[in-house]
């Protein structure tokens, strides 16, 4: 079964024309890559990267879960499989703690060190933290 088959038979009938409304209005701002098999978006993008629906309202890797799975369980973020903040294909996005980010950003060797590290001290002999 389609996963958009399977979230649209969670959504209410009444709510069915938005929901598709949002959805297509969502689409035209993704560019998929056929080669990497991200989908950029292509909208708005934050400071860090991420993307940003109209108005920043969420993340737009957030929306995209929200579209093809569901809602975000309290507490958990969702997460990027392929490390690219403006990917928002559901297949490289899943859901984790705080904890979770963390160990995945410094087990694929994303964490700051040395003069990179935003509490490193330069003193003239290098830097460290």
């Amino acid at each position: 079964m389609c996963i958009m088959t399977k979230r649209c038979n969670n959504v209410t009938n009444q709510r069915l024309p938005l929901f598709h409304s949002e959805l297509r209005r969502f689409e035209r701002k993704i560019e998929r890559v056929p080669f990497c098999t991200c989908w950029f978006w292509v909208g708005a993008l934050g400071a860090r990267g991420y993307g940003a629906t109209a108005g920043y309202e969420q993340l737009a890797h957030r929306a995209s879960w929200r579209f093809h799975f569901g809602p975000i369980p309290k507490g958990m973020q969702v997460l990027h499989r392929c490390d690219i903040p403006s990917c928002v294909n559901p297949l490289h996005l899943f859901l984790g703690t705080q904890a979770d980010n963390m160990r995945d950003k410094v087990s694929k060797g994303r964490q700051a060190r040395g003069p990179t590290h935003a509490a490193a001290i330069m003193n003239g002999r290098g830097a460290h933290a």
